[in-house]
């Protein structure tokens, strides 16, 4: 090979890296949506070297015909080593929770309906910008452990101005790595000598009302058991309780109104014995759900959140991502509704706004989701290494 050829085939290396990187860009993108960031890798090596190949051979050919098997070899060596693929960011997109149940005709309504417009657009304008859609839904049985009505309080139906969805709060006995038997039980029934009542701020069912034999709520709930014979194996904790909602046989379906696609998955909640706010996780921080592992083995480091409620199921659930999981975690507060000025929520939006910025959670609108470019997501993908989005429709559920 001449050293005017050397010199080509240099060069040509190089300008079929950027081809490869470019011109087929459109079909890498289509790649990754069906394959992942494995089979992608391979097709950018594959697609680059290939390109080399086809251009590196036709100088290779013109300069000197008498050596084309040596050049060939050296340009596909060459060109797989120059090239070196970074993994493109996986794009995660999480619906926190948005049901019938937590919009204005609920069974716990919450003054929600002005952000699935812009949650709606978010899909229909930039869903070029995920690789994954991920929908949290409120699925409760009857009695669930957070419904006032589990510990007596008598039944009732959101009032006009939708101002009575918490009902009081309760202190509980729960199990420490209760695995899939994870539980809590009200302290009321596990030493009741330790409650201070104080109507529904401590509320206190009447001393006949945890029969262990009839109580559904004590009869079968393995913190009933554990906690009173092995106090030492539990700990304590503050519940809310609230109106009965979103059953399983009720209107916990997903907002008719939401954009819902093909390919989007459903994480459910609504194990019987723990609440659980945070779509990742329940309040004791024991029992798991399946997102965390979804999102990982989607390549997923930075969720964005939106939805119901910003003072309840997406504020656990950034929490939980930014504080435990490692994840960046960013909160999308004009795509999001709020139970303000209850006793476990924050009083109003700036009071979480600071909140959220205090623990390192971005705090930003649906306009700068909509401002940004799939183009600058790759970019910047290509440089952080793996990047996501990921947002929630909370307690309305991440989570979008």
């Amino acid at each position: 090979m001449t050293w005017l050829g050397a010199r080509l085939f240099k060069h040509t290396v190089v300008a079929a890296t950027i081809f490869g990187s470019t011109v087929l860009a459109p079909f890498l993108l289509l790649l990754r949506k069906q394959c992942g960031e494995t089979c992608i890798g391979g097709a950018l090596v594959l697609l680059t070297a290939g390109s080399a190949a086809l251009l590196g051979a036709a100088a290779c050919r013109g300069l000197d015909r008498g050596s084309m098997s040596t050049c060939k070899w050296r340009l596909v060596v060459a060109s797989v080593w120059v090239f070196n693929p970074v993994p493109l960011a996986a794009i995660g997109l999480a619906l926190r929770c948005y049901e019938e149940c937590f919009l204005e005709n609920g069974s716990l309504p919450v003054v929600a309906s002005h952000i699935i417009p812009k949650i709606n657009q978010i899909r229909n304008e930039k869903d070029c910008l995920f690789d994954l859609v991920v929908l949290s839904q409120d699925y409760h049985p009857a009695g669930h452990i957070s419904f006032g009505t589990a510990h007596g309080m008598p039944q009732e139906t959101p009032n006009a101005q939708k101002s009575n969805s918490w009902r009081g709060a309760m202190s509980m006995k729960c199990i420490v790595n209760g695995g899939m038997d994870e539980a809590c039980c009200p302290l009321a029934y596990v030493n009741r000598s330790e409650v201070t009542c104080n109507g529904i701020f401590e509320y206190c069912p009447d001393e006949s009302f945890y029969n262990n034999v009839t109580n559904p709520m004590i009869n079968g709930n393995p913190a009933c058991t554990t906690c009173r014979d092995t106090p030492d194996q539990c700990f304590g904790m503050t519940m809310d309780l609230w109106l009965d909602h979103c059953l399983q046989d009720g209107d916990s379906a997903i907002a008719s109104s939401l954009v819902v696609k093909e390919g989007d998955v459903i994480v459910q909640k609504g194990h019987r014995y723990v609440e659980m706010f945070s779509a990742f996780m329940d309040n004791t921080k024991n029992y798991k759900s399946a997102l965390d592992k979804t999102l990982k083995d989607a390549g997923v480091t930075e969720i964005y959140a939106a939805g119901i409620a910003t003072t309840h199921c997406v504020r656990w659930t950034v929490e939980d991502a930014a504080n435990l999981l490692g994840y960046q975690a960013n909160i999308i507060m004009d795509a999001s509704a709020g139970i303000w000025g209850t006793p476990t929520s924050y009083a109003n939006e700036a009071e979480a706004i600071a909140d959220f910025q205090r623990q390192n959670i971005t705090v930003l609108n649906a306009a700068d989701i909509l401002a940004m470019t799939c183009a600058d997501t790759m970019s910047s993908a290509n440089v952080q290494g793996v990047g996501s989005l990921l947002i929630f429709l909370g307690a309305l559920v991440a989570h979008f």
